[in-house]
């Protein structure tokens, strides 16, 4: 491995693949490698770069890519597993497109890998933050009434701007 997949190796430690072979389904999965220290130092590397998010990509695309049987598990699969739980909420074309291969990944070998993205595809909400001007009430009493900035929601997809009603009863 390169230096720029140092940082990364720490997916393949013992602590991830213990966190990860106890899980009875996805969601369990999820949430026990989305709580393992390993999961948290990778996340705070990557620091919304998105030339650090496309190295994690590309260690990704190594692992997947190592020689195995594939009629067998996976020997990187919590690992995998684990990257996609950091790499989840990524609007970035190289993540998304990750996740859209992994989810139709029809080798035996790959079946935690292939549910876990598609565990978080279905989490992936895209939206951004912006701000807009609104009345600022609480110096109405006396007499001061401001415009403030407060902080919204904007979302990036259109269809899921028009479906918001349905996500938020969820």
């Amino acid at each position: 491995m390169n230096s720029d997949s140092k940082p990364f190796e720490q997916l393949l430690s013992d602590e991830v693949f213990l966190a990860g072979v106890h899980a009875s389904d996805v969601r369990a999965l999820w949430r026990a490698l989305a709580r393992t220290p390993e999961a948290r130092k990778v996340a705070d590397a990557l620091n919304s770069e998105p030339e650090t998010i496309a190295a994690l990509v590309g260690y990704v695309e190594k692992l997947i890519a190592a020689s195995r049987d594939p009629a067998y598990r996976h020997p990187d699969d919590m690992a995998i597993c684990c990257a996609l739980v950091v790499l989840e909420q990524s609007p970035l074309p190289v993540v998304r497109h990750l996740f859209a291969r992994l989810r139709d990944a029809h080798d035996p070998s790959m079946v935690w890998v292939r549910r876990m993205a598609r565990h978080c595809d279905e989490r992936f909400v895209p939206m951004s933050y912006e701000r807009f001007p609104a009345l600022d009430w609480r110096g109405a009493a006396r007499g001061h009434l401001a415009v403030r900035e407060l902080p919204g929601l904007v979302w990036a997809d259109p269809a899921m701007a028009e479906r918001r009603h349905e996500l938020n009863a969820a």
